[in-house]
């Protein structure tokens, strides 16, 4: 590790964790920032040439722990603001009680995601060889070093990308010209069915464009299965047989329905996959030194967790369940990211959170530590994995760049608190400067949490059909999750791909892209 890196790691550590803990609060985005990161090394590397793309991707990969960890504290840590606002305002009044508990939430999490990152790289890495489209696209960044094609796709993504959403974002644009949102055809009813409006958030497009066009047709599919789904299946059976529930929480049960059938499934596997293990164990099997290595890692890693949650008063039961099924929604997020770009945090922190406050009875603290705990392991988890992706397509060594990543889990992990304390203590939070509007939601469902459990079993036989026609279930969840808006710009990126063909090599130019679309997302949200 030398000291150049080490010290560019750590820089863009800070800077991606204190941008994003402040976006998280302000809005309702947290982009990845490993692309933006490896594109600032890029021009760095222009004037040091002594930076080469492999400390770019070191660098990079330790930074962008940072951003999604600062998202996950963002979007889940407000909570007990608005659970129990009192208790917030006297805690922020001794900052190193407040910075401390953050930063001790912040490494555990941090740990556990990057010990299930490792422990699943090669299933999802090299035997199922999901995309990973955020890390390839770290890779093509950063490889463009070496060709001046690639650069010059690079470049000119992110300059054209660059205009156009400053363009975008000025008012004589979008009266002119673009509107920010595109309606192709309004909402209306035939019967029972309610078809959406079919409608593009021309912001985002560039980097919603960029993801579906790495990840290729095999999103596409799935996610019109779940928009169409919804359309035609989900909201009809609450219409007619759950017409006293929202569609919204009628949704959420659904989906954790679909949810419990994967993390089920995933289970009933575990026995075969462990006896193999211990087989190979046996064996002498030179591949599993390197798990057995990570068998002993284990130890201090939950160690950690434990003393966390003993801090916080959990009992025994209940971190038993949190820290089994973090590692379970871990997974699955990193599934559906290595798939699609794309991890919904929330819903896996909620899908948690409700049997966990039925079960336990958890307090306001107790509970906000769970979701955040759940977002920032799952979050972890992926944009690991998403680093180790890139170092795979640049031969890099898989150890040393865990090393770069704990490296980054410790600088976020103490960054975090300091930047969230500075900024609560200078914004009121739930103002207009520092909304925090997916905190606000879910000290919403706090109040009114509950399961349908007719629901949950509606949607466990759904993700059951799904499986039984060779649909992965978590594809087809993020069609019925994200708003249309978001699916058809993913659809038209994969459509593009099938399109196109492999005959060119178009991923440097969504590189640039998605680097700019997001950087400008970036600015946006501080001005």
């Amino acid at each position: 590790m030398s000291i150049a890196t080490v010290l560019c790691a750590i820089i863009f550590s800070i800077f991606s964790t204190s941008v994003l803990t402040y976006i998280a609060m302000a809005t309702p985005i947290g982009p990845w920032m490993g692309p933006t990161l490896a594109l600032f090394g890029v021009f760095l590397a222009r004037f040091f040439r002594s930076f080469t793309s492999e400390k770019i991707i070191y660098s990079a990969v330790a930074g962008s722990l940072g951003g999604i960890m600062a998202t996950a504290f963002g979007f889940s840590f407000p909570t007990i603001y608005f659970l129990n606002k009192p208790f917030f305002q006297e805690w922020i009044t001794t900052p190193f009680s407040f910075i401390g508990s953050i930063a001790l939430i912040a490494c555990a999490a941090g740990v556990l995601g990057l010990w299930v990152a490792s422990l699943t790289a090669r299933t999802l890495l090299q035997e199922q060889q999901l995309v990973f489209p955020v890390g390839v696209l770290v890779y093509k960044i950063t490889s463009a070093l070496d060709s001046k094609s690639s650069l010059r796709q690079l470049i000119g993504g992110f300059t054209a990308t660059v205009a156009y959403c400053l363009a975008q974002g000025t008012y004589w644009f979008q009266v002119r010209c673009i509107p920010a949102i595109v309606t192709l055809t309004p909402s209306y009813k035939i019967g029972w069915i309610s078809l959406p409006a079919v409608q593009f958030t021309m912001g985002l497009m560039p980097m919603l464009w960029a993801i579906g066009f790495i990840a290729g047709s095999m999103i596409t599919v799935p996610l019109l299965v779940g928009t169409l789904s919804k359309i035609f299946i989900v909201d009809l059976i609450n219409k007619w047989w759950f017409p006293t529930i929202s569609l919204s929480d009628f949704l959420f049960a659904f989906c954790s329905g679909m949810i419990v059938i994967g993390a089920v499934s995933s289970l009933l596997t575990m026995p075969k996959q462990l006896f193999e293990f211990i087989k190979k164990m046996v064996k002498k099997d030179t591949k599993v030194a390197t798990d057995a290595t990570l068998m002993y890692t284990a130890v201090p890693v939950f160690a950690l967790v434990a003393v966390m949650f003993w801090w916080f008063k959990f009992s025994f039961l209940s971190q038993l369940y949190i820290t089994v099924f973090s590692m379970i929604c871990a997974y699955q997020i990193a599934v559906f990211a290595g798939r699609v770009g794309l991890a919904p945090l929330g819903r896996f922190a909620t899908f948690v959170m409700v049997p966990g406050i039925i079960i336990f009875g958890l307090d306001p603290l107790q509970i906000t530590i769970l979701a955040t705990f759940v977002e920032a392991c799952g979050g972890v988890a992926t944009d690991a994995l998403f680093g180790k992706k890139a170092g795979m397509l640049a031969g890099l060594d898989q150890g040393k760049i865990t090393r770069y990543q704990v490296l980054g889990i410790i600088v976020c992990s103490l960054t975090v608190g300091v930047v969230m304390w500075v900024l609560v203590t200078h914004f009121e939070l739930g103002s207009e400067t520092l909304f925090a509007e997916r905190a606000q939601g879910r000290a919403l469902l706090v109040s009114a949490a509950s399961f349908n459990y007719y629901v949950l079993a509606c949607g466990a036989v759904y993700g059951l059909i799904l499986k039984k026609f060779g649909f992965n279930p978590m594809l087809v969840l993020g069609g019925l999750l994200m708003p249309l808006s978001l699916t058809l710009g993913l659809v038209l990126g994969g459509l593009s791909s099938s399109l196109i063909g492999k005959e060119v090599d178009y991923e440097p130019l969504c590189s640039g892209m998605f680097a700019a679309n997001s950087l400008c997302m970036v600015f946006q949200a501080l001005l």
